[in-house]
């Protein structure tokens, strides 16, 4: 699975070395607006300096661990490129835009987990709930 890392903070970085040690995920690429000191493990892989240059790398799983008033349009753009998405708490700032988030995993066939301590909320296409 290509999988694109989006947001180098703590949880990010944490995001990154799990799939970096995961031999069924292979990292197409790290996205950060800034420059960052990266572990030893994660310094091989392309650190991107916008998500429309990760995206064009056609990732299989978006890793969200930006900003949280960022998360909700990532995912949506994430998902209409035809990607699963990963987002860390929380998924969205607003009642609307979880609503705006949720609504494409419907048309799209788009899977959404969201990180909660202790649970796990995934947002799944009708009919396809698990």
């Amino acid at each position: 699975m290509r999988v694109l890392i989006v947001g180098l903070g703590n949880m990010g970085q944490s995001h990154a070395l799990a799939h970096h040690h995961n031999p069924k995920s292979a990292i197409c690429g790290l996205v950060n607006r800034s420059p960052r000191d990266l572990p030893p493990d994660l310094q091989g892989y392309p650190l991107l300096d916008s998500f429309d240059e990760g995206l064009a790398l056609n990732p299989d799983l978006v890793v969200i661990a930006t900003y949280s008033d960022s998360h909700a349009d990532l995912a949506i753009r994430a998902m209409e490129a035809a990607a699963h998405v990963f987002v860390e708490k929380p998924l969205a700032t607003s009642v609307q835009d979880a609503d705006r988030v949720s609504a494409p995993t419907v048309t799209l066939a788009s899977r959404i987990p969201v990180r909660c301590p202790a649970r796990r909320v995934c947002l799944c296409p009708a009919g396809n709930g698990e």
